[in-house]
């Protein structure tokens, strides 16, 4: 028996870690899909580093009021349906119904939060002003215009892209973060709700049966089961685009002769040195040049490289705003 469990506790820790590092994957997905390039990983571990990220920033995101406020709305939810379940029989034979209408609740969490954010992508080779057009649904173009918006307005002020107006930057973000949060009190109140459904027990014997009885269990729980689990990997992505940090790490680099010269510039005038890494598969490495008057991307053999000094942390997101901005200023009118 002592064997048993603690194979099932072997299971459930690799079932786990495999969660996590899911997680983390569409966490760097994300980010890498926002920046056009994947981000850094000096040791390998980027997954679960990105879903410890995901984890501590969850947390802190509940400790503010209308987090407090929003799981005592859902604590009355949670309350409601257990009082239900313990006092109606009808509401017993309800489930199916029940676990149709968290299905679509999830659709419309992932259509509000995660689905606009698909189109705003490839910030270190695509235009970074405010006035950028999506070809997106009509139906959901608002919401990717204004999380845009806040993407950008969360790393400079009005002084570098005036279309940000009077908000600081650090508004911006906490916008961000209060839009991440509800996003997670939702799906949380939505999967705690599923769970409650999926306890349900089948109606008993003997009720006078309904139009929402003869609802069939079976693909009713596997459409909530499965818009369960599409919300919680929405939310993970809308953590990648939105929320989470664009610094990474910049790096001075030295390379061997046959690669001292990647750019092709010549020896009158030799390239810096100094690169924002933002991407490293063991093989290869993709390096930001910093410097704002040879704005490019290289792909660099791992061979190539002779010393590599990490100096620094670039938010690479505000550092090429910062170099667009002007361009930008006489596009968009100062509000």
């Amino acid at each position: 028996m002592a064997t048993n469990d603690r194979f099932g506790w072997l299971l459930k820790a690799a079932g786990l870690t495999g969660v996590l590092i899911a997680l983390g994957y569409v966490v760097r997905s994300a980010q890498g899909d926002l920046l056009g390039v994947s981000t850094y990983d000096a040791e390998r571990a980027g997954y679960l580093l990105a879903a410890g990220d995901l984890v501590m920033n969850t947390l802190l995101s509940l400790l503010d009021w209308p987090s407090l406020v929003a799981l005592i709305a859902g604590a009355a939810l949670v309350g409601a349906i257990e009082l239900g379940r313990a006092r109606s029989a009808r509401f017993q034979a309800a489930r199916s119904l029940l676990a149709i209408a968290v299905g679509c609740l999830c659709a419309l969490h992932l259509f509000f939060f995660a689905l606009p954010l698909t189109a705003i992508n490839n910030l270190l080779f695509e235009s970074v002003c405010l006035d950028r057009e999506f070809d997106v649904s009509s139906t959901y173009q608002w919401r990717t215009e204004q999380v845009w918006g806040q993407v950008l307005c969360s790393k400079v002020s009005s002084a570098t892209l005036p279309g940000c107006g009077l908000p600081s930057p650090q508004k911006y973000q906490r916008d961000l973060q209060l839009t991440f949060a509800a996003a997670v009190l939702t799906a949380g109140l939505l999967w705690v709700a599923g769970w409650r459904i999926l306890y349900l027990d089948p109606a008993q014997p003997g009720i006078t049966p309904t139009w929402w009885s003869a609802v069939p269990w079976a693909p009713a729980r596997a459409l909530m089961i499965t818009l369960l689990l599409l919300t919680l990997f929405g939310l993970t992505y809308q953590y990648g685009k939105t929320v989470k940090s664009t610094i990474v790490p910049a790096a001075e680099l030295k390379f061997e002769e046959d690669a001292s010269n990647p750019s092709g510039a010549s020896p009158a005038n030799p390239q810096s040195s100094s690169f924002l890494v933002v991407a490293d598969d063991g093989t290869s490495t993709i390096l930001y040049n910093i410097d704002p008057t040879k704005e490019r991307v290289w792909v660099v053999r791992d061979t190539a490289i002779k010393s590599e000094r990490i100096s620094s942390l670039e938010d690479v997101l505000k550092r090429r705003i910062e170099i667009h901005g002007p361009q930008c200023a006489k596009e968009v009118p100062v509000q």
